[in-house]
């Protein structure tokens, strides 16, 4: 089975806002990528994709940033909600 997961970053303020959140997806990318089992609870997990949105309503330049990663389990049949390593 396959799940997502979106984590989503948010920068603001009038520097280099690119430069940041590129910073910020590295940094959770080599997490992740650093564990990919999270502790045992699936069986891989895999980069998918990232969007970067500007809040046009913010008072300031507001940015995020969804990165999108797909973690594969296994689970044991019956029981849905127990995840197999």
């Amino acid at each position: 089975q396959s799940t997502e997961l979106v984590i989503a970053a948010f920068a603001a303020g009038t520097g280099d806002i690119d430069k940041t959140m590129d910073t910020i997806e590295k940094e959770v990318r080599v997490a992740l990528e650093a564990a990919p089992t999270l502790s045992g609870k699936s069986k891989d997990l895999y980069f998918v994709a990232s969007e970067k949105e500007s809040d046009e309503a913010a008072e300031q330049p507001t940015w995020v940033n969804r990165m999108r990663f797909r973690v594969e389990y296994e689970v044991r049949e019956g029981i849905p909600d127990v995840a197999l390593a």
